[in-house]
């Protein structure tokens, strides 16, 4: 029969974040499929951005026109989406939904169960914002500014910073911090955000160091 499988490559989202969803659709049948119909079911939450393959959405779900599928063969569709920003607080789990069939013509499908999958996301309460980019010139002083960082019910947030790279935030505890860089290039430095239930999320900035000519 058919068989399908669902997934974004990620368990965990943020209202703003967009994720990009895989279904792939395996024919285990001993001849050709036809008339394979893919639905994706996207749940209130999850804004609509685009679709593969010819696909489009309408009423929260995305369809694909008809197609044939050879046996043994596979075939991968794309969804983008957005979760929305102003995603209600008690929404917690986004859960997508697809759904595949065919026209019956190599008889019922021994193994309907694997005719559906579901991608299950927990939404998380916790976004940090490392803001940037930034930039400046050898030897001056930077500040960071992670205040944009939210918790979606309110907590308090604690801040850590790494500025020099080293993968340990260690560098600064509030929502700011400052450095100097003494040699131009790029860097990257990152913020740990950790509100009072303990949830973490982490974002990096680019930081852009040009060169600056010696005082003569």
């Amino acid at each position: 029969g058919l068989w399908l499988t669902l997934d974004d490559g990620t368990s965990a989202v943020a209202p703003g974040d967009v994720v990009e969803f895989e279904l792939t659709v395996r024919n285990a049948f001993a001849a050709t499929a036809t008339g394979v119909a893919l639905t994706d079911n996207l749940p209130p939450g999850m804004q609509f951005l685009a679709a593969s393959d010819g696909g489009s959405e309408a009423g929260g779900v995305v369809s694909w026109p008809p197609f044939a599928l050879a046996t043994g063969a596979a075939v991968t569709r794309t969804v983008s989406v957005r979760v929305d920003p102003a995603l209600p607080m008690g929404i917690t789990v986004l859960a997508n939904a697809a759904v595949v069939t065919d026209d019956g013509a190599n008889g019922p499908d021994p193994t309907p169960e694997n005719n559906q999958a579901v991608d299950v996301d927990q939404v998380v309460s916790v976004v940090a914002d490392a803001g940037g980019p930034y930039a400046g010139g050898e030897g001056q002083i930077l500040l960071f500014d992670a205040s944009a960082s939210i918790d979606r019910d309110g907590g308090a947030l604690s801040f850590a910073w790494d500025l020099d790279g080293d993968g340990a935030y260690d560098d600064g505890t509030g929502p700011t911090a400052s450095r100097a860089f003494d040699n131009q290039g790029l860097f990257t430095v990152r913020v740990q955000v950790t509100d009072d239930e303990g949830e973490i999320d982490s974002d990096a900035a680019t930081v852009t160091i040009g060169n600056v000519a010696p005082a003569v």
